[in-house]
């Protein structure tokens, strides 16, 4: 069985021969390829050539390629900075008024700010290892983030205070997140015709670190769970991932039929299990600082191998990170991460 087999198998909810590990890994294989995060957010052979250099460094089962948060709200107008010491990140929003969203138009992923790197990286990728590993393509930030960096964020969230009293705010709201899934499915389908196996999207601030349970039903979940139809629909797995604690919106996650999450060391790992099993696979969640980043091998391995027993006696798990390592994350502990599922996770 290969790798690209194993994930599939587990995505599918069936037993594989053991867990497959991929982890958040794109600033590590950033740093270990020696690029600054300029030339990793705009060079495609570059990121390309990394990306597959890391993988079969630590023998992993696949890629996730993304990077940054920023890309498609670049290509829609947001204004973004760029340094060589971190990620590009965002500055200022676009959207002042809500009454020039019909005037807006869908990005090109052929043409617009960085996605057609993003998609031709991995069209690279896939070119190379697609045929026995995992390619994940970051479809970049799920519609809720996306509004956000739009409006800015202080300004979107008195926007959703002033929505539970102002129908007109709320109509506005809504019309706005319509735009920002479209933005999206527009990039899904480009990183599927790139040869991406599976879609993921980072919802970052939709969790209950940022907002109530309440908020994510009424702004988040119509979103994510419209994005999942759209997905099965041309055939292409979606995952989700949301930063940070997340048991209060469990349940409401789980309708969303997403078939991938993605959780946060923050998340029990054990009660996300409970919640999911038979039905998600879930990508994570060990710890990237305390464990991976600041921990010893050892302190991989144990934690690796308690979320595996988590599982038993099914699978329904990707080891990886909880989120995006940091770039100077140890390799011993990303070695102990990869050998964690070889020596744990046999079935």
């Amino acid at each position: 069985m290969n790798s690209l087999e194993r994930c599939l198998k587990v995505i599918h909810q069936e037993i594989p021969d053991r867990v497959p590990v991929i982890p958040q890994d794109a600033h590590v294989a950033a740093h270990l390829a020696g690029l600054d995060h300029i030339e990793y957010a705009n060079d495609v052979d570059k990121r390309a050539a990394a990306i597959v250099e890391q993988r079969e460094r630590f023998d992993f089962d696949g890629s996730i390629i993304g990077g940054d948060t920023v890309c498609l709200a670049e290509a829609v107008g947001v204004e973004v900075e760029y340094s060589k010491e971190a990620s590009p990140r965002w500055k200022s929003g676009c959207l002042d008024d809500y009454n020039d969203i019909d005037s807006l138009r869908l990005p090109d992923p052929v043409k617009d700010g960085r996605l057609p790197v993003w998609v031709d990286t991995v069209r690279k990728v896939f070119e190379e290892i697609g045929d026995e590993y995992l390619v994940v393509g970051r479809a970049d930030q799920g519609a809720f983030s996306l509004a956000s960096m739009m409006r800015g964020m202080e300004d979107f969230m008195m926007d959703l205070a002033m929505a539970a009293s102002d129908e007109t705010s709320k109509e506005g709201i809504h019309k706005l997140l319509q735009y920002c899934n479209d933005c999206q499915f527009e990039f899904i389908k480009a990183l599927k015709a790139a040869g991406a196996h599976v879609v993921t999207t980072g919802d970052s601030i939709a969790g209950p670190s940022v907002c109530s349970p309440s908020v994510y039903e009424e702004y988040c979940l119509p979103y994510e769970k419209q994005m999942v139809d759209r997905c099965n629909q041309i055939g292409i797995p979606y995952s989700i991932h949301i930063c940070g604690y997340c048991e209060p919106i469990l349940t409401q996650w789980m309708e969303t039929r997403a078939p991938i999450w993605e959780i946060d060391h923050k998340t029990e790992f054990a009660k996300a299990r409970e919640t999911t099993r038979g039905k998600v696979t879930i990508i994570g969640n060990l710890d990237t600082s305390g464990v991976m980043f600041s921990g010893t091998p050892e302190m991989v391995l144990e934690e690796a191998e308690r979320i595996i027993n988590a599982c038993r006696p099914d699978c329904g798990l990707i080891l990886s990170s909880g989120c995006l390592l940091a770039g100077s994350t140890p390799v011993e502990n990303m070695q102990a991460l990869s050998d964690a599922a070889r020596k744990y996770g046999q079935y």
